[in-house]
């Protein structure tokens, strides 16, 4: 099992043998899950299609961020790799969704990476996605500034402009958007260091 360092992203590492390996940006790693003997209670794959990474930041509502094809038929083992360049602060769930060649899948446990530093400044999530009304979006910050929450049309036009504030960490931003028809819109932000989101 590898233990990686990379500044700015998870490696996450797994094997049909061993399981997921979190390694954070400092180096220092989490305890194993067996994600796939959990699963199967062998060490070897059988009829296995793919692995599905999945990333939760409250543990319940799960988002695919990435995909292995697994090796179908095997009885050595293998090892697979994937990054997650995006965590965030706070709660970073995960948890591999095990699917065969039939379709049928299981999944593994769930492991928590929780990160005390924000290491950049993003959007971390937004919901609920279609909203009738409040959105709620959650933004991380290195610092504390001022940013102007700009809405967007899918023509460029600019429908809604909010000044809101954000602190170190992360924040939840909530804008009411039941007076702005139905249709498909772009957020835009601009943090402190003047780099567009």
């Amino acid at each position: 099992m590898n233990k990686t360092y990379t500044r700015g992203f998870y490696r996450i590492t797994y094997s049909s043998d061993d399981g997921i390996c979190l390694s954070t940006n400092g180096g220092a790693s989490w305890d194993l899950i067996n994600a796939y003997r959990d699963a199967t209670q062998t060490a070897s794959e059988k009829n296995t299609l793919k692995f599905e990474i999945q990333k939760s930041l409250e543990s319940s509502n799960w988002l695919s961020i990435g995909e292995n094809t697994a090796a179908g038929n095997s009885t050595t083992l293998r090892n697979y790799d994937f990054n997650d360049n995006n965590p965030v602060f706070g709660n970073n769930y995960y948890r591999l969704k095990i699917i065969d060649l039939d379709g049928t899948f299981t999944y593994s446990n769930v492991i928590n990476i929780p990160i005390n530093t924000v290491t950049n400044n993003s959007f971390v999530q937004v919901y609920p996605n279609p909203t009738k009304g409040i959105l709620n979006i959650d933004v991380q910050s290195t610092s504390a500034y001022d940013i102007n929450m700009i809405t967007f049309d899918v023509l460029g036009k600019k429908v809604l402009e909010k000044s809101m504030n954000v602190v170190k960490g992360l924040n939840t931003l909530s804008i009411d958007y039941s007076t702005i028809a139905k249709g498909t819109y772009i957020l835009q932000y601009s943090d402190g260091e003047g780099k567009l989101h």
